[in-house]
């Protein structure tokens, strides 16, 4: 192991760690603020039977592609490579139309106390499919060892959804669901701009063209072998982790009141 991965993975794990305790602190306080201020129906709506929508569709669809990451080096053909990453909008698509229609067959909020919920549902799967987009520039800053600017930008974007969402369920009640949606609609514009701003600005040799997918070309068969074996692990890893809020929100365990 070189000198400069060892480097990379222990800022990688540091920083994660700093991300994870923060993304927990600010989620604490969002609940309180949110308790305090709004139903807890709505509560139990964003930030339980939503978040799962959302963790579930962007883990799936990105997340083979991102453990199948190999190392720059092993790159033979930047451009065949580039395209097969573009192909995680493709299986965005088809795991956001699953879920969210899967998500609309369960158990609804009341609409007296949870207003726009299958509004939000629509909108929260077409944030998933923009906030992919931004996937291959993010997926060349770790094979970079960018660790800095991964934890810069996610933590960033957290802060901004946050503050978006909280402001919006207090102030705009009339959103109801919609308010979540439309928070992290902002946060994958902004994500996806960031990441491609911080990799063109931290590699000049790199340009914005080289970066979009050219069809006329083919694609890293050898990658793709990789993320096609990592889709079942990413499958059974997600349902280990989620297990117990899937149950949850399948067979309508706790209402929306009692899951905040």
């Amino acid at each position: 192991m070189s000198e400069k991965l060892e480097s990379f993975l222990f800022k990688s794990i540091s920083y994660n760690m700093i991300l994870q305790l923060s993304f927990r602190l600010l989620s604490f306080v969002l609940n309180a603020v949110l308790y305090r201020n709004v139903h807890t129906d709505l509560i139990g709506a964003c930030n339980f039977r939503l978040a799962l929508l959302y963790t579930t569709v962007m883990f799936l669809s990105r997340e083979p592609f991102r453990r199948a990451l190999p190392a720059m080096s092993e790159v033979k053909q930047f451009q065949t490579f580039i395209n097969s990453l573009w192909l995680v909008i493709p299986s965005g698509l088809i795991i956001s139309l699953f879920f969210g229609i899967l998500w609309n067959f369960f158990e609804k909020p009341s609409q007296l106390t949870v207003q726009n919920y299958d509004y939000s549902i629509i909108l929260l799967c077409i944030s998933c499919l923009i906030e992919l987009v931004g996937e291959p520039s993010y997926a060349l800053s770790q094979m970079f060892y960018l660790a800095k600017l991964r934890v810069i930008i996610e933590a960033s974007c957290l802060l901004i959804f946050n503050l978006i969402f909280i402001f919006l369920a207090i102030y705009v009640p009339q959103l109801g669901a919609l308010s979540y949606s439309i928070a992290r609609l902002i946060n994958s514009i902004l994500f996806v701009i960031s990441n491609f701003y911080f990799i063109l600005q931290n590699k000049p040799n790199l340009s914005f063209k080289s970066l979009l997918p050219n069809f006329l070309l083919q694609f890293d068969k050898k990658y793709l072998q990789l993320v096609k074996a990592y889709y079942t692990q990413s499958l059974f890893k997600q349902i280990l982790t989620e297990g117990e809020r899937y149950l949850i929100t399948f067979f309508n365990l706790l209402s929306y009141s009692e899951s905040v």
